[in-house]
């Protein structure tokens, strides 16, 4: 492959092919596609166990018997739909001819002061409706009606690493396995005498995952590999969070969904985004003018711009980098250790508001050394503090990349030698930094969900062509385009892209060559420093 392409012609390529990763990626399953305009009555539904339970909803396995690979097992059961939700009685799936798969989870929220009108229950649990496509409120005219409302909650574009609610209705609380023993003090008097709901509640429709990140970390050991590629996908969906300008403020284990692929390898997915920053108004910039203000969800994995935030009239709290402070918390479950902000037992944690960067517990030798860095970088207390990088003697530091790294700057990027930078901005070009004297520092700021994944993606991808001490800025562009190819190669040829397809497909998807060469800067800088 040639490599004297101009700066201009490149963009124009990769462009091109960002357009394809970029829709292929959108192309997310969706199990009731077929079924348009059904699946927004309860009734439609057959309901199997209960699979899950949180501080505000219980979660339901479920399918729809009328479609056609369910109709079989629905009348081998003796179900038929229209009467009511129909529910599996205990021990009956070992009986049926054909045991009926459940590809949906039905997630019941508790109602127990929202009222009992669509209008009011839609407006009181806004943000359940974030990860809603479009079609999923076609079926009630009070959730269409609250989303054209000015000022009402965004609507999260579809991403591979995001959960996607199908459909989202209101109907009655139905008496569900294991309700009276599980949550019966969140149900209606008419199922329980002594239960404080209401009668009607919001009903939400999704894929039906194996298992949570929590639960999958219980039964598996993932190799340090394996591991940096699960940490590179929450980074993923967090980098689409904060790109949508919504901020999910209640991450932890048990809120991260898991589908192995056929090789076995974990797909993770965010999910529940009941406590979530979503307000067209404020972006990702909070109002903290007093206690009352609702700051997000487990305080343990709170960010400490977060945790230690002190109302007052012109207070605000920046929640841009609060979710990747808090994947950095979860990588350490993710790398096979306990989690330094939660306390088990005896064991003594650390807490958000007060902890100090030395006293992050080591990650184990075997886990890649730019991931440990990374994970460090994420956990630093302040999401602005400048983090300083030794660089040694005559090393070079990334593909003439000397930018200006101020948070406030908009004319960095990569200046070529020879050339204008690659994308046009108000950049001249540069030399290559390059350390002749003594010891170089290189700055930057904890780094974005953005920036942090790059540098995952740079670091797994693109081991060999950024181990070159003399890396040229013809050699990142070969690199790319090679990577554009192959990828799209291997995504036409599997009849199912496997995780590291699918991860790649995102990487060359949301190229950005700010945060691009941001991450390459860093990744160059760490290596040459170790």
């Amino acid at each position: 492959m040639s490599l004297s392409l101009t700066p201009g012609s490149f963009f124009s390529r990769l462009k091109a092919g960002q357009a394809v990763f970029t829709q292929k990626n959108k192309l997310l399953p969706d199990p009731l596609d077929a079924r348009r305009w059904q699946g927004f009555r309860l009734e439609e539904y057959l309901i199997g166990k209960s699979i899950g339970k949180g501080c505000s909803a219980a979660v339901y396995e479920a399918t729809m018997p009328v479609l056609p690979q369910n109709q079989q097992v629905a009348g081998s059961i003796g179900l038929l739909p229209g009467r009511g939700p129909e529910i599996i009685p205990r021990g009956e799936e070992e009986q049926a001819p054909l045991a009926p798969a459940f590809p949906l989870a039905i997630k019941m929220m508790w109602n127990i002061s929202a009222g009992s009108s669509s209008e009011a229950i839609f407006s009181t649990m806004s943000q359940e409706l974030v990860p809603a496509s479009r079609v999923a409120l076609a079926g009630e005219y009070g959730a269409v009606a609250h989303r054209r409302s000015k000022g009402g909650p965004k609507q999260l574009a579809a991403h591979p690493n995001v959960i996607r609610v199908f459909r989202a209705f209101t109907s009655s609380v139905p008496l569900l396995p294991g309700a009276l023993l599980d949550y019966p003090d969140v149900l209606p008097p008419r199922l329980h005498p002594e239960g404080l709901g209401h009668g009607r509640t919001l009903f939400l429709v999704m894929k039906n995952y194996s298992c949570t990140l929590r639960q999958y970390l219980r039964g598996n050991s993932p190799s340090p590999r394996l591991a940096t590629v699960m940490t590179l996908q929450l980074l993923e969906g967090v980098a689409h969070l904060v790109q949508q300008g919504v901020a999910h403020r209640d991450l932890k284990s048990d809120n991260v969904l898991v589908e192995p692929d056929a090789d076995g390898c974990p797909w993770l997915v965010i999910t529940d985004f009941g406590c979530c920053l979503a307000d067209e108004r404020v972006g990702l910039q909070l109002p903290f003018t007093s206690w009352y203000v609702d700051r997000g969800g487990n305080g343990c994995l709170m960010a400490p711009e977060v945790s230690t935030a002190c109302p007052g009239p012109r207070a605000v709290i920046d929640y841009s980098k609060a979710d990747a402070w808090a994947v950095g918390a979860l990588a350490y479950e993710i790398f096979g250790l306990p989690n330094p902000f939660y306390g088990q037992g005896s064991r003594a944690h650390l807490e958000s508001r007060s902890y100090q960067e030395a006293q992050l517990p080591a990650l184990p030798e075997s886990v890649p050394p730019e991931a440990r860095q990374l994970v460090r970088s994420l956990l630093q207390r302040d999401a602005s503090k400048a983090v300083t990088v030794t660089v040694t003697v005559g090393a070079r530091c990334c593909p003439s990349l000397s930018r200006d790294n101020s948070p406030h700057s908009r004319h960095g990027s990569w200046a070529f030698q020879g050339g204008e930078a690659l994308p046009a901005m108000h950049t001249a070009p540069r030399p290559p930094p390059m350390c002749t004297h003594g010891k170089a520092r290189s700055v930057c700021q904890r780094p974005s969900a953005r920036v942090a994944a790059n540098l995952l993606h740079l670091s797994l991808w693109g081991e060999r062509t950024l181990a070159l001490k003399d890396l040229k800025p013809d050699k990142m562009i070969g690199w790319l385009l090679r990577q554009s190819a192959a990828t799209l190669l291997a995504s036409r040829l599997a009849e199912k892209n496997c995780v590291e397809t699918k991860m790649k497909m995102l990487f060359l998807a949301n190229l950005e060559y700010e945060a691009l060469s941001q991450a390459a800067l860093l990744l160059c800088s760490w290596r040459a420093a170790l």
